[in-house]
Parts: structure tokens; sequence; C-alpha cells
């Protein structure tokens, strides 16, 4: 018998039937396996221009002993879920061309220079020689297709006012010379991630316009596995086996979309309440952007959407500026992270770090607040807060400081402080990827990638 190959047309029926439904399926397997052990996650926050400069203000001490600065005061709570790690050196950084922030940024999450404009897909002036995107894909990815390659979002990625698309703003690549944009309207974010979602706590979708989306779904899947039942009554035994197991699969779709109507399926999982609309570009609504994706962020994993994701706040060379408590606004963020030591302005760039430090402890307390296994979410999560630079006014990508939350499930240790004087950072990446279950020899730049997971800190 002529076996005829699946037609164009019902091949992308059946694929775009998987593609929406696959949030909902989502929904339903993290329900399925709640008795089992909670997911681990992985979660990036980044500020740029450094951090923690000024005298007195860093994190001091070693081991158990360590202590915070005054501007890390809002971390305290959650100290013996931190991770402290500094000394490490971004030496990949070094390597390649362009100013020290975008390099920085660029190799925060590949540990990989900067392409050279000749062979980059883009250039750009860095202030410091023309230079494109990162030469590798990020860590974050990696993990993504191990921990999060049956999730309806591999990973996502949000950024507050980033005003360019350039290296700066930039730290999640799929590989060299492609990164991944991030989605900068937390309403636009919201539709991306939970649009269809019944949540018995509401949302800004009106269960009206739910069950509209809904039925269109349906609707769809009538119409796959209509053009699929025609097919099977024109193949062989073999492939007729195959393709009831897909019309299997179809049907539990649809019994999970039904679900889904009732409320049933997202019982737990609890979209954020986003508010009235505002703009996202505006300066005025900085922190508050911020705060949305934060919460869009914790929500899409407690709801299983995604087991990976970063947050960007402006990128490097922001010029973000801050109202401090006595009324005063500060300077240009990027401008007060090149003041020289002794500078009288000190005091507005700690205020900075500190307001960073509460956005970081606000994530934490979310994470923090969900039951789930043994602990917390945040308890089986890596929860990294990097940045670009360890010292604005010289643009150093040595000696970093750097803070991880979270244990992953108790495989990664915290409520240390770490040194690890001149060693490259890339062993952090390699150290992350296995504390999330997806263990790797070395990441980044070959010269500086050897040498396996920094020593003691896994567990």
């Amino acid at each position: 018998m002529t076996r005829r190959k699946l037609g164009r047309r019902t091949f992308l029926g059946s694929a775009g039937a998987a593609l929406v439904a696959a949030p909902f399926v989502r929904l339903f397997e993290s329900k399925a396996k709640a008795d089992g052990a909670p997911a681990i996650r992985f979660l990036v926050m980044f500020t740029g221009n450094g951090f923690l400069r000024t005298p007195g203000l860093r994190t001091t001490g070693s081991g158990a002993s360590y202590r915070f600065g005054p501007s890390l005061a809002a971390l305290e709570p959650f100290r013996s879920k931190i991770l402290v790690v500094e000394g490490l050196d971004q030496a990949a950084a070094y390597e390649g061309p362009g100013g020290g922030h975008p390099t920085g940024t660029g190799a925060l999450l590949t540990g990989q220079p900067l392409q050279d404009c000749s062979v980059s897909s883009a250039c750009f002036d860095t202030g410091s020689g023309a230079a494109g995107w990162a030469d590798g894909p990020s860590i974050d990815q990696h993990i993504a297709g191990v921990i999060g390659a049956t999730t309806a979002r591999r990973s996502v990625e949000l950024g507050v006012q980033l005003k360019r698309t350039a290296n700066r703003a930039r730290i999640s690549f799929s590989g060299p010379g492609a990164p991944l944009p991030p989605t900068e309207d937390p309403f636009q974010a919201y539709t991306d991630l939970f649009d269809g979602v019944v949540a018995s706590s509401g949302g800004t979708t009106s269960s009206a316009d739910v069950e509209k989306r809904l039925r269109q779904r349906r609707s769809m899947l009538d119409h796959v596995r209509g053009e699929l039942g025609e097919l099977g009554r024109r193949l062989g035994a073999e492939e007729s086996v195959k393709l009831e197991a897909h019309l299997t699969s179809i049907r539990e779709v649809e019994d999970r979309l039904a679900a889904l109507a009732s409320g049933t399926a997202a019982a737990g999982c609890v979209p954020p309440t986003l508010g009235s609309r505002i703009d996202a570009g505006s300066a005025a609504n900085f922190g508050q952007i911020g705060r949305l994706h934060l919460d869009l962020l914790v929500a899409a994993m407690r709801c299983d959407i995604t087991r990976v994701g970063t947050l960007v706040w402006q990128g490097s060379v922001s010029e973000q500026t801050f109202r401090m408590p006595d009324g005063r606004m500060t300077d240009g963020h990027h401008q007060l992270s090149h003041e020289p030591d002794g500078s009288s302005k000190l005091d507005q760039l700690a205020y900075i770090d500190s307001w960073y430090a509460e956005q970081f402890a606000y994530l934490l307390n979310q994470l923090d607040s969900i039951p789930e296994g043994s602990g917390t979410m945040l308890d089986n999560m890596v929860v990294f807060w990097g940045t670009d630079v360890a010292k604005g006014s010289t643009h150093s990508r040595r000696g970093m400081q750097w803070f991880i939350a979270g244990s992953a499930g108790g495989r990664l240790r915290t409520g240390e402080l770490v040194s690890y004087p001149g060693i490259p950072h890339n062993r952090l990446l390699v150290t992350m990827a296995h504390a999330c279950g997806a263990p790797i020899d070395a990441w980044g730049l070959p010269m500086y990638a050897s040498g396996g997971p920094l020593p003691g800190l896994l567990v």
C-alpha cells in the first residue's frame, strides 16, 4: 500500500493544537505531581553599574559569620538562605572587544566575550570600541533545556525600561550572537503567560473572555482531530497505532481544557492582579513596573508555566534617578557609579544599592511565603542577583561579589560567605547548573571554563 505523508496543513494543525494547549497542560501536570519532589527552578535578577563599592557597606566576614553591610539590611531576614560568593573574576569579559559595562553584562551568564563586529549580527558603540552580542549561549538557557523542557514556557525573559536594543541590555542568549529580548510591558507579559488561566482569586481577564478563548482552543482541537481521523483511514496498521496514541493525547487535552473552564484545574495557581494599565516606559513607574514583573515571575513559577526566568532592571549604564527618604533626587545611577572614592555623592550611590536590595528582598519574601514540600518555594530554587562590574569608576570585572538565594532543594550550601579570589566566574555558572539538576563539566570560553563546580558549595 502506498503510504501518504502527513500533509502540511494537518501537521501544522497538530502542532498548533499542542502549542495552544501547552500552558494548560502544565497546570494539570504540576497538580498531578504535587505529592512528589518539588521542581527546582532558576531565577536571575540583574542590576547594572555594580554595587556595594561604598566603604563600609560591602558584605564582610567569612563562612557563617559573615555580615551584610548597611545597604543590604533588607536581606537580613533571609541571611540563612543566602550564599555570598566573592572574589571571582569575569575573566572572559577581558578577552573580546567592547567597554566594561557591556562586556560584563554579556559575560555574566555566558562566560564568553562579546563578538567582534566583523562576525556579529549586530554592532554597538560600547564606549570603548564597537562590539556585538555575547559569543555563546547563557547558562539559564542550558538549565532551561533540562528543567524547562516540558513546561509551557521554556524560559521567561523580562526587562524594566531597557531603553535600547543593545548588548548593554541583554543577559540571556540562545547561542552565539543570539540574544533573547525581554518583554518590558508587564501587561503584555501577563497576556503571554496567563491568558486563559482561571484562578479562584481572579485576575485581569474576565470569565467571559476566558470562556471565549477556551472555545476557540476546543474548536481548533476538533478541527485537528477530524483531519487526523480522516488521515488514519488511509494509513497502515503501524501508523494507525501511533496516530491513535496521538488522538488519545488530544482527547486528554480536551478534558483538561474542560476542567480549566470550570476553574478546577488552576487550584493553587494564582495569576497576579496587575490593576489598571500604566505606562511601562514612564520613569515615574520604574519601581512599580519592576515589582509587577517580579510578581509575574513568581506566579509563573508557582503555576509551573516556567521554571527559568530572568529580570533585567534597565541594563548596564542605567541613568535611572531615585528619590531618597529626605526628598532629594539622586543623580543618574551610571554617573554616580563613576564617582571617585571619597566623593560626597556616595551616599546617593549607597541609597541606590539599598533600593535594589529591597527589591531582591521583596522577591525572596514572595518565594519564601509559598509552602512547598518540607520547606518553601525559595528552598527549591536558585535565585542569582548579579551585576556587570565590580567597581563602576574603574569598570573592573575582577573581585566580583554576587548573591545567591535558595538551596535548590538542599543541593547548595547557604548562610555563608565564600571567597574564591582570582577564579574565573565560569565555574560559578557550572555550579549553579549542577545545583539546578543540569550538570555540565565546563561553560563558556574554553580557556576559563575548566575545573568543574566551585569547591565546597554543592551538597
